[in-house]
């Protein structure tokens, strides 16, 4: 069952992304943090979609990063990740999913989507 205290959190992040409070990042741009998590398969390939998987980070002491991780054909996952790597927070889409759809949804509007520009154009 959801907890209150992560359903708040992800509202947070929400209303500090809306704010431009937060600058977030395609996951594949940061190989040091996907590669301590272990998010790349023995050939190299990335693990994840790397068009749908982006993160922040929060430079609290320690630092930490937040992490929405889609791995092919499954669904999104958030992930709070202190700098140790250790002890990582995962809150599951199967639990928390609406709230981390409508993250994603926002986060994934300020990045370039070939879909959207269609859409625009056609509307002109």
């Amino acid at each position: 069952m959801a907890e209150k205290k992560y359903i708040l959190f992800i509202e947070k992040l929400i209303e500090m992304t809306k704010a431009n409070s937060l600058i977030w990042e395609y996951l594949d741009e940061n190989e040091k943090l996907f590669q301590h998590m272990g998010w790349t398969n023995i050939i190299g390939e990335a693990s994840f979609d790397d068009a749908k998987s982006f993160y922040t980070s929060f430079d609290y002491e320690p630092e930490y990063f937040i992490v929405l991780l889609t791995k092919r054909d499954a669904p999104t996952n958030l992930y709070v990740i202190p700098k140790t790597y250790k002890n990582v927070l995962i809150l599951n889409a199967s639990e928390y999913g609406e709230h981390i759809t409508r993250l994603f949804n926002l986060i994934r509007a300020e990045f370039p989507d070939p879909d959207s520009f269609i859409d625009r154009i056609l509307e002109i």
